[in-house]
C-alpha cells in the first residue's frame, strides 16, 4: 500500500535535513519511522483486540475490513458513516 502524507514547508525542510544527516532519502527516513512505530503498537493490547474484532467482522462481512477515511470519519470506500 502506498501513503501520502501532507508537510507544511518547515516539515519538509526538517524531514529533508534529517534523512540528510541519517544519509537516506526522505522517504525511507518516513518509512523506517512509521515501521517502527507500527512494530511498537502491535504489541499494544488495544490493537490486538482491534486487529481481531476486525478480523472477525470482515469474515462475517465476507468481505474486507474498510478504513476511515481520516478527514470525514466515514467509510473509506462507502462513504457510510461508523455505527
Amino acid at each position: 500500500e502506498q501513503v501520502l502524507i501532507r508537510l507544511t514547508a518547515a516539515e519538509q525542510e526538517i524531514l529533508d535535513s534529517v534523512a540528510h544527516l541519517e544519509r537516506c532519502t526522505p522517504s525511507a527516513f518516513v518509512r523506517a519511522v512509521v515501521t517502527a512505530e507500527l512494530r511498537r503498537r502491535a504489541e499494544d493490547r488495544h490493537v490486538k483486540v482491534d486487529i481481531k474484532n476486525r478480523r472477525e467482522y470482515a469474515d462475517v462481512r465476507g468481505g474486507p475490513i474498510t478504513t476511515l477515511d481520516a478527514r470525514t470519519g466515514r467509510d473509506a470506500k462507502s462513504g457510510n458513516s461508523p455505527a
